[in-house]
């Protein structure tokens, strides 16, 4: 890394604006001339690794069509790609791309701190620990027939490296090593390890002992050492290696990470944060919902009554207005109960009450309940005739809420004089059940998005169609909960399909057929 040479990096990015932002980057760091690539999915970073040489890949953490980083390292592993990969990753995901780097990533940033001092950070600490590791593989090839103390070890390399034998004493190390003590080279040389780094000699020597007896490399460590500096983080790999003289010992290689696990452990701190703050605001939302349905029951009642003329004889106009409040009350009831249900969800708590519910009476049921929604927008509401009587095995108030909030999305994006229709399918095991409108229709990156908390597509949304986000997700979750599958299919301009499946009537009494038998089979005779 001390000569400035040209650097060739592919990112391989779904996100045409993320990738342009780390190459922007790029520019700024002071690692030498870089040169980039780019590739949207796997199989263009296939096609451009095939045709050109890399010294890096940046790997955003999570591409289109569900493939995650771990798919493309298992492919890499296949197609013998060994191009040292820094995974870039959401907020959230160090979990995640600590397991990557178990997998072979060399390094990952996060997409909301990227800036070039860490992408140039990242970038020296990846190609410095190819370079160990090419080293190291060019050790364990060359150095077994040669003497360890006839060979030079490499001063130039910034990270720690040396040669102990199977008591934990130092026989070679390079400047590095000596210069993280703040002792001359020659004073490590003949320390033991444990004395030179303040650390337990007997667990150490265990440690590399059972290295030396396997003949099996173990790599990847994550520990303190104290240094001049103090306490800092390296990661350590140790290899077996036979001296010459037919003794056994241990080359180890010790990175400097500490400012990565200082980050790491700033990032986990930072999600224990939120994950504290989202638990008290779920807390605040159930509170405040629990204390508005009572007065929003009263005023509920009072201009029933009132518009009953219960409080006697009332204007044409005070009607129109009470029934634009009632309407209101009854969004704001809806909210609420949107909100409760999340929290019962996020709870745990969704009791299910499951039965035989004919398909033909519950969509019928919930088309009569949004009929007048529908027609007061303009929207024809249908159910597809069954081809024959069906049912499944569910809870039948939860599956009426999922229909509920299903159609209640496709009419509140389905303009004037569109259509939406009920279809059903038997899929021998399941029952499923579709809800296609002819709506504006939904961008393919975001359909994934939709059944999220708080969802509320950007392009989408429009005057008079707002909502609180939570209707899909709490639909998913009911699905979910029974034991089906929901999936979104849309197109933008073309309408968006709902589907949801749920276990069918008969296939449920078939496996209580077969548990009944099996319990006789097991009685004696």
């Amino acid at each position: 890394m001390s000569e400035k040479k040209t650097i060739r990096i592919l990112i391989i990015d779904d996100d045409h604006v993320d990738a342009t932002i780390i190459k922007r980057h790029l520019k700024h760091c002071n690692t030498g001339e870089i040169e980039t690539e780019y590739a949207s999915d796997l199989d263009q970073g296939l096609e451009k690794l095939a045709a050109s040489r890399f010294d890096l890949i940046f790997l955003d953490n999570r591409l289109d069509g569900g493939v995650t980083a771990r798919d493309v390292f298992e492919r890499f592993a296949q197609e013998n790609i060994k191009v040292p990969v820094v995974v870039v990753t959401g907020m959230g995901d160090q979990r995640t791309a600590i397991e990557l780097m178990k997998m072979g990533a060399y390094d990952y940033v996060t997409k909301d701190d990227i800036s070039p001092e860490m992408l140039e950070k990242a970038i020296f600490n990846t190609l410095e620990r190819n370079a160990l590791i090419t080293k190291e593989k060019e050790l364990e090839d060359t150095l077994r027939s040669v003497n360890f103390q006839q060979k030079i070890i490499l001063d130039s390399v910034h990270a720690m490296i040396w040669y102990n034998d199977e008591t934990g004493r130092i026989w070679q190390a390079n400047k590095a090593t000596a210069r993280a003590m703040g002792l001359p080279l020659e004073e490590v040389i003949g320390k033991k390890v444990g004395e030179l780094f303040h650390c337990d000699s007997e667990d150490y020597v265990e440690e590399d002992l059972a290295i030396i007896q396997s003949g099996k490399a173990k790599l990847n460590t994550i520990k303190q050492i104290q240094t001049v500096d103090g306490k800092r983080w390296f990661q350590i790999d140790k290899v077996r290696y036979p001296a010459g003289d037919g003794n056994s010992g241990v080359i180890v290689f010790a990175l400097d990470v500490t400012q990565r696990q200082l980050a790491g452990e700033k990032m986990r701190q930072a999600e224990k944060k939120l994950i504290e703050q989202d638990r008290m605001k779920s807390r605040f939302v159930v509170n405040v919902s629990h204390e508005l349905r009572t007065p929003l029951c009263i005023f509920k009642n009072i201009i029933s009554n009132t518009m009953c003329g219960v409080l006697g004889p009332i204007s044409d106009k005070l009607r129109n207005n009470l029934e634009i409040a009632d309407r209101t009350i009854d969004r704001l009831s809806k909210i609420i109960t949107n909100f409760l249900d999340v929290s019962k969800i996020e709870a745990g708590k969704i009791e299910l009450q499951k039965s035989k519910v004919n398909i033909s009476d519950i969509l019928a049921e919930a088309t009569d309940s949004l009929g007048g929604l529908a027609k007061e927008k303009g929207v024809r509401l249908s159910v597809s005739p069954l081809k024959k009587n069906l049912a499944f095995y569910g809870d039948r108030e939860l599956t009426m809420e999922i229909l509920v909030n299903l159609i209640e999305n496709a009419i509140k994006f389905t303009p004037v004089d569109g259509a939406i229709n009920l279809f059903v399918k038997d899929l021998g095991d399941e029952v499923e059940i579709d809800t296609c409108d002819t709506g504006v229709g939904i961008e393919e990156n975001d359909i994934s998005k939709v059944f999220h908390r708080f969802s509320q597509i950007e392009e989408q949304v429009g005057p008079g169609i707002h909502g609180t986000g939570l209707g899909l997700y709490i639909a998913k979750k009911l699905v979910e909960a029974q034991g089906g599958r929901i999936w979104a299919e849309s197109k933008p301009g073309s309408g968006s399909i709902f589907c949801f499946t749920l276990p069918k009537w008969q296939k449920y009494m078939e496996q209580q057929g077969e548990k009944v038998s099996e319990l006789l089979e097991k009685l004696p005779d």
